[in-house]
């Protein structure tokens, strides 16, 4: 969508159609292989919703308005992006010159122009919600240090110079936190890197 980043109106498009034919060409083709991939991404999530953000609700991380929030634009992008891969599915059949001069190529990049604008108030709506500040509280509150911070007060221990957590429900199950986090702090530049 980054050749659609000045395209804002119809008669814009229409310029950007007729005199950039190789930009509008690599769009489709970028759109063509993205999209679907997304497309069932979030189609998971929306067949997952009531257990994924019930869940997220249930457990105090968000709102009940986060949750009718997110599953509302998750439901309205399914739709857009479901636009999208129609309009692509229609035009598949045309190739080269032809698929540039075809009217519902010319309908197609239309609604993309407007689809383009609404999933942008989409994501503006989702960040204006607070959701995606509640997930990174999440993602801050299951790192390794504030796991341990929570585990301070637990069955806490050491075996030799390592400090080993005892979990007593059923039968001792002793973890060497020392070790994990020793593994965490060498791997995480690995994983950044990644």
């Amino acid at each position: 969508m980054d050749y659609l980043k000045d395209v804002n109106s119809f008669g814009s498009f229409l310029s950007w159609y007729t005199f950039n034919q190789g930009e509008f060409d690599e769009t489709v083709k970028a759109l063509n292989k993205s999209v679907p991939p997304l497309l069932d991404k979030v189609r998971v999530v929306l067949d997952n919703k009531d257990l994924i953000f019930g869940r997220l609700q249930e457990a105090g991380y968000i709102s009940l308005k986060e949750k009718d929030t997110m599953i509302e634009e998750l439901e309205l992008i399914e739709s857009h992006l479901s636009t999208i891969e129609d309009g692509l599915n229609t035009n598949s059949s045309l190739s080269g010159v032809q698929f540039l001069q075809d009217i519902s190529t010319v309908a197609f990049g239309g609604s993309l122009v407007w689809i383009k604008s609404s999933l942008t108030s989409s994501i503006e709506r989702m960040k204006d919600s607070g959701f995606f500040e509640s997930l990174n509280k999440i993602v801050a509150s299951q790192s390794i240090p504030e796991l341990l911070a929570d585990m301070s007060g637990g069955n806490k221990g050491y075996f030799g110079t390592y400090m080993v957590y005892t979990a007593t429900k059923g039968d001792p199950i002793n973890v060497n936190i020392s070790a994990a986090l020793r593994m965490y702090r060498e791997t995480l530049p690995i994983l950044e890197d990644t």
